[in-house]
């Protein structure tokens, strides 16, 4: 068998830096992910922070751009994140169906919403959202209804009554 030159000499190079941090960065002490503290929260919340989306289907334009291989199989849902309407909600206005309901017709327009409630996922951000209910809102005379209620979560939740 044959073996690589210089194998049995010396052992292969390494960083010098490994396992060593800065300590300052710009004159000022530098805060690790590892060091920083997040304090938990105990106990049940009276208001929980939820995050509303738009959900639209995909113009044939942007679905023309996609290689026609893929295309089939692309979702023609697309997730709109709308900005600023993060709302911090009493549980109380959202335990049921109806509830819930009645708050997001209150605040939108006809179309399908998307509810997302924040996780406590260590990401760069130290939360994400993720899908709790899906709501459609129509027009009638006699004002904005829900004409579906898709629950993809919200039965977690330990105030939600269904």
């Amino acid at each position: 068998m044959v073996r690589t030159r210089g194998s049995d000499r010396r052992p292969r190079k390494s960083r010098s830096d490994k396992g060593k941090r800065r300590k300052t960065y710009a004159g000022s002490l530098c805060q690790h992910k590892s060091k920083k503290y997040y304090p938990k929260i105990h106990g049940r919340k009276s208001a929980i922070k939820i995050w509303v989306w738009r959900i639209e289907t995909m113009s044939h334009e942007a679905l023309k751009r996609w290689d026609k291989n893929i295309r089939l199989k692309v979702s023609q849902q697309v997730w709109i994140p709308q900005k600023g309407n993060v709302y911090v909600v009493p549980v109380s206005e959202i335990e049921d169906k109806e509830k819930l309901g009645r708050f997001i017709t209150d605040r939108y327009y006809e179309g399908t919403w998307a509810i997302m409630g924040f996780t406590n996922k260590k990401n760069k951000y130290h939360c994400s959202p993720k899908c709790k209910a899906i709501i459609v809102i129509k027009e009638t005379p006699k004002g904005n209804v829900v004409k579906d209620f898709q629950n993809r979560g919200m039965y977690r939740y330990w105030f939600w009554k269904g």
